[in-house]
């Protein structure tokens, strides 16, 4: 799916497709496997809000697997991931991972980072995307991935107090390709009350 390339399109799918080139783009949306995960349509409304849940968000909170998930991409090599660390400095923390490119080719890739939580209520998605960077690893190079989580990361709109709130309770990071690969690699984190007192 080329989407809109233009009128140089043609020459670089077929540098693609023979290799030329090492795809590494990401889906920037959710393609569902069934109509039916997709959220409510109404063909006449002027007006639709579908507040926090939709794309990945609705698929996660609905437990659906989409054909192709957001995030997902191609590409000619192949990412291990490993050694997925959290440290925490002070009011804030620091996620590692050590991605490694373990294929035949130079490639690149998209290292994203979600957060979440299913015990803190007003956190309402399962997850969502706080961070990402694109790093591009020669065959059989390996690298050191840091991202930098605030405080602010965890906090939430409270709509009566008008104000963003961190909420203590237990958290969830979770680092990967895609908003389904990610799920493979998670961190636990718990902020205490006295935390949120400060």
């Amino acid at each position: 799916l080329a989407w809109y390339p233009g009128m140089m399109g043609g020459h670089a799918l077929a540098r693609l497709l023979f290799g030329e080139v090492n795809p590494s783009g990401k889906l920037p949306f959710s393609i569902p496997a069934d109509v039916q995960d997709l959220p409510p349509f109404e063909p006449v409304a002027s007006f639709v809000d579908y507040g926090y849940f939709h794309g990945y968000r609705l698929l996660d909170k609905n437990k659906k697997t989409a054909a192709y998930c957001f995030g997902h991409g191609l590409s000619y090599s192949r990412f291990e991931f490993s050694e997925l660390r959290l440290q925490q400095q002070g009011k804030a923390w620091k996620v590692s991972v050590s991605v490694a490119n373990t294929g035949e080719y130079d490639g690149g890739v998209v290292v994203q980072l979600y957060l979440g939580s299913d015990t803190v209520e007003s956190f309402l998605p399962h997850k969502i995307l706080r961070r990402f960077s694109k790093h591009f690893l020669e065959a059989g190079e390996s690298s050191l991935v840091e991202f930098d989580l605030e405080e602010q990361d965890f906090h939430v709109y409270d709509a009566t107090a008008r104000q963003w709130q961190l909420e203590a309770g237990h958290y969830s990071i979770y680092v990967g390709e895609s908003s389904e690969d990610a799920e493979q690699r998670v961190l636990e984190l718990e902020i205490g009350r006295s935390e949120v007192a400060e």
